[in-house]
């Protein structure tokens, strides 16, 4: 009650959970001056600004070191006189427990730049993340510690997260248990969903990675088993919208509105791609010839581009640098994507009016 409160409260700490509280206590003049101490597991910046918007005078985070109890109440008490302003039980209830508060997650990603946006993100969503540079990497740390899902980048050095996904599922086969991996690849390509599930992995999303695409992700795995389960990889509204592999827009933009040039030049480009694909790099990948196999890429890359076949261009370029460093399995399940693209392609060569 406020009239047995007044005079006899210098500072409130308010636990985690129980922030409705400090609503309360803003809402009623009488006591609405008293200093609050927020108590949390966590310190990340925007908690930290939502308390300080809603009247909190520190944060005090857990486990408790008593010099930071100490520093969080000289904080609270010396605010140089100023009274909170009253903050309504409505505008307290924003500062919530993020959605995500306490899940562990592996990030597995060599690039600084990607690794550093993709952890903010998880953990503006309340998640433990541990980073690790490559598939290697990973895989010590599963061996070593718990996870509640994986963030596989799909090429990274030494080894990259195929072959990364094979070994951990190779592992659970003792084990009996199943961790979750989602890759995370930088292709749209129609045959990526196949890719990932012959390599082993749950689910994948495509970057660049966004916090509303790792929420939506996280969200339909923690729902338990009914929604993903081992080896059934989740067809999420970005698979199924499919992919446009020929810009025809570019193509437009060289020819006008010349379809029987635009329709000669696709028909070239999709017996040029089945030459490379099917029978050359196919050859090259039987032989293990790394060399063969950077050139063919390379060839088929530059055709791609040039017809706005951004999507082929780019596995092109991730197969010229697998090429480099051996990486077969990989290169294997980039040419079953190229080839399930070949279907597109001869389908949009058919409906210009030529045969592919």
């Amino acid at each position: 009650r406020a009239d047995s409160l007044t005079g006899h409260i210098t500072l409130s700490l308010i636990l985690r959970f129980y922030t409705v509280w400090a609503g309360i206590i803003r809402a009623d003049a009488d006591i609405a001056d008293i200093p609050m101490i927020l108590q949390s597991r966590y310190d990340h910046a925007e908690l930290k600004s939502r308390a300080r918007e809603v009247g909190f005078a520190s944060l005090l985070t857990k486990p408790v070191n008593m010099s930071h109890l100490f520093d969080c109440i000289v904080s609270a008490l010396n605010v140089d006189g100023a009274v909170p302003e009253p903050v309504s039980a409505h505008n307290i209830l924003m500062v919530e427990e993020p959605r995500f508060s306490g899940l562990r997650v592996l990030l597995a990603e060599d690039n600084a730049v990607n690794q550093k946006v993709a952890c903010m993100h998880l953990q503006k969503l309340g998640c433990q993340v541990e980073t690790v540079g490559d598939g290697e990497q990973a895989c010590r740390a599963l061996a070593t510690d718990a996870f509640d899902i994986v963030f596989m980048d799909c090429q990274m050095p030494v080894m990259d997260g195929f072959a990364a996904a094979g070994k951990i599922r190779e592992s659970e086969k003792r084990t009996g248990k199943h961790q979750l991996i989602v890759a995370m690849t930088a292709n749209a390509m129609k045959g990526d969903r196949d890719i990932c599930l012959a390599a082993g992995m749950d689910d994948y999303m495509t970057k660049p990675v966004s916090l509303e695409k790792i929420a939506a992700m996280i969200e339909r795995w923690s729902a338990g088993p009914d929604h993903g389960g081992e080896g059934s990889l989740q067809e999420n509204d970005e698979n199924k919208t499919g992919v446009i592999q020929i810009n025809l827009n570019q193509m437009r933009d060289l020819f006008g509105d010349d379809d029987e040039a635009i329709s000669e030049i696709l028909e070239m480009f999709y017996d040029s791609m089945k030459r490379i694909v099917v029978d050359h790099m196919a050859g090259a990948l039987r032989d293990r010839d790394g060399e063969a196999m950077y050139a063919l890429a390379h060839e088929l890359k530059g055709a791609a581009a040039n017809i706005g076949g951004e999507n082929i261009a780019a596995v092109c370029l991730e197969i010229e640098s697998l090429s480099k460093e051996q990486g077969w399995d990989a290169i294997r399940l980039h040419l079953e994507s190229l080839k399930s693209v070949l279907d597109d392609v001869a389908q949009l060569v058919a409906g210009l009016g030529v045969k592919g």
